[in-house]
């Protein structure tokens, strides 16, 4: 475990004398990570508010899904009106407390 430690710490923060590439490293992957963490957000929080996910993975609800694709509601978004169109702070309050449907 010391050496994962001491291997992280060397990584994170290079000697002095290392050349520029291994200074810039650290700096680089953070990027990358970070990059790629909003992208999945993105992804997921599109994925969240669509109707697949609500009907099928959320809280699974087959008669009622099946009803919902053939309606006249099957071109509005489920989250339109069960989280609503707010400050985005507001619709990850209102998703997080819906957590517990999962």
């Amino acid at each position: 475990m010391k050496r994962i430690t001491q291997w992280i710490k060397d990584f994170f923060f290079p000697p002095t004398g290392s050349p520029r590439w291994v200074r810039l490293l650290p700096y680089a992957f953070l990027g990358v990570m970070t990059l790629l963490l909003l992208t999945g957000g993105v992804y997921t929080w599109e994925y969240t508010n669509s109707p697949d996910f609500c009907g099928n993975a959320c809280h699974t609800m087959p008669p009622e899904y099946t009803a919902y694709q053939t309606s006249p509601h099957a071109r509005i978004d489920c989250v339109d009106c069960h989280l609503g169109k707010g400050f985005i702070a507001t619709r990850i309050t209102r998703k997080a407390g819906d957590l517990k449907h999962v």
